[in-house]
């Protein structure tokens, strides 16, 4: 092989690996129509603070996880600079169509939004240990 074709295949590799990396977050997924309607059925008529529903603070790459229900898709995001005491996770299922949610206050028990099932309760346990 040569140097031209090693750099070429190393360049492919890196791109891969950039995209990759740079992955899709709660804020792109609420681009979405379906994911969006179910977000906002998730947290209509709730008390939460304000920089949940904005998504004022920073989220990780959503990624798929495992339910006894099936397969989800995990978001999360936290207030931030106060990402230590303020987190909040959310599965989403069938491509938008349905979330539920978990907001995690430090001192506080864990609150559940849109009526997690057993399975799913888990799974966002879980994600906020």
């Amino acid at each position: 092989m040569t140097i031209r074709a090693l750099l070429a295949a190393l360049a492919i590799t890196l791109a891969a690996s950039s995209a990759q990396a740079q992955g899709v977050y709660l804020f792109d997924v609420l681009k979405r129509p379906a994911y969006k309607a179910s977000w906002d059925a998730m947290l209509r008529g709730q008390k939460v603070d304000r920089w949940l529903p904005t998504l004022r603070g920073p989220a990780d790459v959503m990624k798929t996880v495992t339910t006894s229900d099936g397969p989800r898709e995990l978001g999360n995001i936290c207030k931030q600079h106060d990402c230590g005491d303020n987190q909040f996770y959310v599965l989403f299922a069938n491509g938008g169509q349905r979330a539920v949610g978990m907001l995690m206050v430090a001192g506080s028990q864990p609150r559940f939004f849109g009526g997690p099932t057993p399975g799913e309760r888990a799974a966002l346990i879980a994600a906020g240990r």
